[in-house]
């Protein structure tokens, strides 16, 4: 019920998918991922990704590692505010128990979002309140480091990664969710990434009168796996 992210490794034949929010975010919310064959479409297994069966906390991201990196299955938690890991078992050819990695209330973050990965085993996953991107380093999974906090604002959400004529590392994060109050800044933030400096700030709203609702890069280093 209520797909919403997708993740594929195809070596494997495998995808998942969450089970996030119905459309009109109040009547229905899901606290599952599902995992299917990519060949046959049928489904292997459902994960639940909640502290309870009663737990809503809709996970609205999930992320395959594949390739050079650990074998796990990453998810975040919309309302959860948490990432969860699931470790790949070659031998039943699914994913065992999924369970919590990073607890956001710890940290005084909820509505964990994004994941993006770079080539150096770093993930970088935003929290739209209060408007955060974490910088782990994932390359001793299931053991997750949080290197740094990037500062964004309400609704931190998608990304693009780039460099600077100057040569500066930077990601820019678009700020809204849903048009969720207090989720919605309208703002794009561009941020340098190796000192945390925030370059400049874009107010859609205040100048266009819109709201982005999403950012994306199409080639070079904002091409980072994502969902």
């Amino acid at each position: 019920m209520y797909p919403h992210g997708i993740s594929v490794n195809e070596e494997k034949g495998i995808m998942m998918v969450t089970s996030t929010i119905h459309p009109d975010l109040t009547t229905g919310m899901g606290n599952t991922c599902t995992l299917l064959d990519l060949n046959t479409y049928e489904l292997k297994e459902t994960y639940l990704v909640a502290d309870s069966q009663t737990d809503m906390s809709s996970p609205v991201e999930v992320l395959l590692l594949r390739g050079k990196f650990p074998q796990y299955a990453l998810a975040t938690t919309m309302l959860g505010g948490d990432i969860w890991i699931a470790p790949y078992n070659a031998i039943t050819k699914k994913y065992d128990t999924f369970s919590k990695i990073f607890d956001g209330s710890t940290q005084g973050l909820g509505w964990a979002l994004e994941m993006y990965i770079d080539d150096n085993s770093k993930l970088y996953v935003s929290f739209a309140d209060p408007g955060k991107v974490l910088v782990f380093d994932i390359s001793n999974l299931p053991q997750l480091k949080l290197l740094k906090t990037l500062t964004a604002d309400k609704g931190a959400h998608h990304m693009v990664f780039f460099k600077t004529k100057k040569g500066k590392e930077v990601v820019a994060v678009q700020n809204n969710l849903l048009d969720i109050p207090n989720l919605n800044s309208g703002t794009i933030s561009v941020i340098e990434i190796q000192t945390g400096k925030t370059l400049g700030t874009i107010d859609l709203r205040t100048k266009y009168g819109i709201l982005p609702e999403s950012i994306e890069g199409t080639n070079g280093p904002s091409n980072y796996m994502h969902h």
